[in-house]
């Protein structure tokens, strides 16, 4: 994962923060219930470890009540992740398997 966090990362850890902080008691099992969503992927997801699907990310825009631009933003940010993992990739590639 890339060391910046991403708009959608920020996004869920700012609307856990802001649950939280109503009910002292909410916990992360209780945010992916409220999101439809495995709760250990959400863990891996906020903590970095697992990158979000579009499908995912998808699934979870239509739960937060996020203004227009909001929901573009967190699903661009995670089209950008996935294209500079794909680029780091290549890149890998290109020094193991030198091309011609």
């Amino acid at each position: 994962m890339e060391t910046t966090t991403t708009v959608y990362i920020k996004v869920l850890r700012r609307e856990f923060a802001l649950r939280e902080s109503r009910n002292p008691r909410y916990s992360l099992r209780s945010f992916a219930r409220d999101l439809d969503f495995n709760q250990g992927d959400l863990s891996r997801v906020m903590s970095l470890k697992l990158g979000l699907t579009l499908k995912g990310g998808k699934k979870i825009i239509e739960k937060l009540s996020l203004s227009r631009e909001e929901k573009y933003l967190f699903l661009k940010s995670i089209v950008e992740e996935k294209a500079k993992k794909g680029i780091d990739e290549i890149k890998q590639y290109a020094v193991e398997e030198p091309i011609l």
